[in-house]
């Protein structure tokens, strides 16, 4: 399955995340804006590439959001599954808080895809889903997107490596 071969490839990453680092303060406006790979820190570009598996970077956002900074790094390995990375600045280094993927509903674990047909009353049209692996490396939550719903996910559910499945509030 897709999803278990992504966890596989970057089930490397998530060692760094095991403290809880204090955080660099930046202005509190939200803005996000693409940088050259240039301008972006050393520490951040070492955090994403030191993970098995080829990994390419296509490009790079900086978000600064309630005084935080964050890099949102995209890129693809060679089998063309593409990721973004995302990553917070913090006065001791980078952390990845995780890594997404947009994922086919086929891919969905059964276990999973039943507990959004369960909520999924109304029969709303899935347009989009993304695969998000956790820092602890076992969890994925998965975000389900509806048409009328792009920027939110209509649902939003958290699986564990033991199959323990629980639905998470969205944005309605």
């Amino acid at each position: 399955m897709m999803i278990f071969r992504f966890l596989f490839l970057i089930s490397g990453i998530f060692s760094i995340a095991a403290c809880e680092p204090k955080m660099i303060k930046q202005s509190s406006t939200a803005s996000a804006t693409k940088v050259d790979l240039s301008d972006v820190p050393e520490s951040v570009i070492g955090v994403v590439m030191d993970r098995p598996g080829g990994f390419k970077i296509k490009y790079v956002l900086r978000k600064n959001h309630e005084g935080q900074v964050y890099y949102d790094v995209g890129g693809a390995y060679p089998d063309g599954l593409q990721v973004e990375v995302d990553v917070l600045l913090t006065e001791s280094g980078p952390k990845i808080l995780q890594e997404q993927t947009d994922i086919d509903w086929v891919h969905v674990p059964s276990v999973v895809s039943e507990a959004v047909k369960k909520e999924n009353a109304g029969n709303i049209e899935i347009v989009r889903v993304v695969a998000n692996i956790q820092p602890d490396g076992y969890t994925i939550i998965f975000e389900f997107f509806a048409d009328e719903r792009p920027l939110h996910p209509r649902f939003k559910v958290s699986l564990s490596d033991t199959n323990e499945v629980v639905m998470l509030p969205s944005q309605l």
